[in-house]
């Protein structure tokens, strides 16, 4: 497919080229927009000698597992569910500042040892340009591995990889963007997976009822609801907020507030 925008075009030449040095590569996906694009130009580039590694622990909810296969699949890149116990990682579980860092040093640990044992010695992962200004600490242990960011290499931005998913019809609008389960509980909160699960089946409950973009924010006794500006009518309707009311006190919460800014990314690092 023809690439419109020319200096997109040249972008995406460069990536490609740079990708068939390698050989073969692993690829951590997610499913999100950012590592689909790297999965489908790896394909692009190397063919049969790619393999996407989908990490599974606790903070991941389970339905993003089963959308990185189908869309693994729909790119006809070879999948494998990652196995990560996060749960005897005491310092990501103490949930301070540098949580995220603990979290990606060992699932790009993990992955990179499925990739070793395929006798594949790259590991990509996406993160784009865009990502050098938000608060990343998980970058760090990127880094530290030699995991290899080639989105970012490349200086594509978040837009652009959004212009050229497009183009290759990679984009799934019903989507909501993907975001670790972990980053919901405020730092100082003491991460547990009897938290995590109350967090997704929460989530998963507005999402059934309607809501675009929700992130349920522990707060310990007290929830934070984020959604959509869009979605606001819906939440303040009587019938739909006495039932969430219902939902979120069954469930333990003693406090349960709506966020008047709406969904934000990464709202809980301000």
């Amino acid at each position: 497919m023809k690439i419109e925008n020319k200096n997109l075009q040249k972008k995406y030449s460069k990536l490609t080229e740079e990708l068939k040095k390698y050989g073969s590569a692993a690829v951590a996906f997610s499913g999100g927009i950012d590592s689909t694009f790297l999965l489908f130009a790896a394909r692009e580039a190397l063919e049969g000698n790619v393999v996407a590694l989908t990490a599974s622990s606790m903070v991941f909810p389970k339905n993003e597992r089963k959308a990185a296969s189908a869309i693994a699949e729909k790119i006809r890149v070879n999948h494998e569910i990652v196995d990560i116990d996060l749960e005897s990682n005491l310092e990501f579980l103490k949930n301070d500042s540098r949580r995220c860092y603990y979290c990606k040093k060992t699932i790009m640990q993990n992955l990179k040892e499925v990739a070793a044992k395929k006798t594949i010695k790259v590991l990509l992962e996406g993160s784009n340009a865009d990502d050098e200004n938000d608060y990343r600490p998980g970058f760090k242990a990127v880094r530290e591995l030699g995991v290899i960011s080639p989105l970012k290499k490349f200086g594509l931005t978040k837009s652009e990889i959004t212009e050229l998913s497009e183009s290759y019809n990679l984009i799934n609008e019903n989507k909501s963007p993907f975001s670790c389960l972990a980053t919901r509980i405020a730092y100082g909160i003491k991460i547990e997976k009897k938290i995590l699960e109350r967090i997704e089946s929460l989530e998963n409950y507005l999402s059934e009822n309607g809501l675009n973009n929700v992130r349920v924010r522990h707060h310990g006794d007290i929830v934070r609801i984020e959604t959509d500006i869009r979605d606001f009518e819906k939440i303040i309707k009587e019938e739909l907020r006495q039932n969430i009311l219902i939902k979120f006190y069954s469930s333990g919460y003693k406090y349960v507030t709506f966020d008047l800014e709406g969904f934000l990314s990464g709202s809980m690092n301000k």
